[in-house]
């Protein structure tokens, strides 16, 4: 009997349950849903507030780039005027220079040649002694004709011919460490090219002293030359078995060499 009632009234409550619901009228259920929208709305415009916050900074941000970026443009507009300008500045006035610098430079050479040309004119009635013993108190014109006598062998009647104009000792380059014992070379003018180039060809197939040799006379840059090609043709000789010999042209001294069976004289580079 409890039981039933208690059922009864169990049951009673859950109708009661569901008229509660399904009494709502429309007004109400149209409050709650208002509510719940009011709610989401809330919630969504919060939300789109901070995306748009982050926009805005993220304009913000952009702006500065941009004016950034407007200003690099135009810095670099500004060097490519200057650019423009100063290949301006170089077509008007460094190329003028240029060229003006580069007919200097030609100008320098051609004086240089012409010196060269010039001083090894004046160097032509020249001949250099070397391995002459010196004396104190000689007479250097006396030891170049004793020399003639007896070491170039040359006749009384061809040494009585020659007139030597003038003759003195070149002092040691100091620098110069070949032969340091050596004594300093004589240096002897011919007053007649026929005279030199006498005493030039009997020097060439005289067979003289050890340590004595006869050189034409050659501006200090065409005689550093010749010196490093008399060692080169020396080391030809020696170790290659050529034929060398020394040709000076004109303004210029070069090396020739050809092989013990040949005939045809080649320049050494």
């Amino acid at each position: 009997m409890s039981r039933s009632r208690k059922d009864t009234k169990d049951g009673k409550d859950s109708k009661n349950e569901v008229k509660d619901v399904s009494d709502l009228s429309n007004k109400d259920l149209k409050d709650v849903f208002t509510s719940l929208i009011e709610k989401l709305d809330c919630s969504v415009n919060g939300k789109l507030k901070k995306i748009q916050d982050k926009l805005d900074k993220v304009d913000e941000s952009m702006k500065i780039l941009k004016k950034e970026l407007n200003d690099v443009q135009l810095t670099i507009e500004d060097q490519d005027l200057r650019i423009t300008d100063l290949e301006s500045l170089k077509t008007e006035q460094f190329d003028p220079q240029c060229k003006r610098t580069t007919e200097l430079e030609e100008k320098v050479k051609d004086l240089q040649a012409y010196i060269l040309h010039q001083e090894n004119r004046s160097r032509k009635y020249n001949l250099l002694f070397y391995g002459l013993p010196k004396t104190e108190h000689e007479n250097t014109t006396e030891v170049i004709l004793s020399c003639l006598e007896k070491d170039l062998q040359m006749s009384p009647e061809d040494i009585q011919s020659i007139i030597i104009q003038n003759s003195h000792r070149i002092p040691r380059n100091p620098q110069n460490k070949y032969k340091p014992r050596a004594p300093d070379a004589l240096i002897v003018k011919f007053s007649r090219m026929e005279d030199r180039n006498k005493v030039l060809n009997q020097a060439r197939i005289t067979t003289l002293p050890k340590g004595m040799a006869v050189r034409t006379d050659l501006p200090s840059q065409l005689k550093k030359k010749r010196g490093e090609l008399a060692h080169k043709a020396y080391l030809m000789r020696k170790n290659d078995h050529m034929r060398t010999r020394i040709i000076e042209t004109k303004d210029d001294v070069i090396l020739q060499f050809r092989a013990q069976d040949e005939s045809v004289w080649k320049r050494c580079q």
